[in-house]
């Protein structure tokens, strides 16, 4: 899903990240089409990350928007906790 690339990005070397929760409301079915999708990070605090991501269809259309909360942990502990991953978005 789009949402572990938006959380994965910040995540450190040693960081590991669970699901808290994902909700996921479909707003129309989707046929043999391609799809868009575009995740972000609304909100990443030392141990818990929120995300979005909407899908649209290739008229524009949203088919789907999803909300995902993780959590974060090493085994190591953080030793820079203002550090964060860099994110570079691969593709819309």
């Amino acid at each position: 899903m789009p949402q572990w690339e938006s959380h994965g990005c910040t995540l450190l070397d040693d960081e590991d990240a669970s699901t808290i929760e994902m909700k996921v409301n479909f707003v129309r079915p989707v046929k043999e089409t391609l799809i868009t999708t575009e995740a972000s990070v609304i909100e990443r605090g030392l141990r818990v990350c929120f995300s979005k991501c909407t899908i649209s269809n290739q008229k524009g259309k949203g088919v789907a928007t999803a909300l995902c909360t993780c959590t974060f942990g090493s085994e190591s502990g953080r030793k820079n906790p203002g550090q964060r991953g860099k994110y570079t978005p691969t593709s819309k």
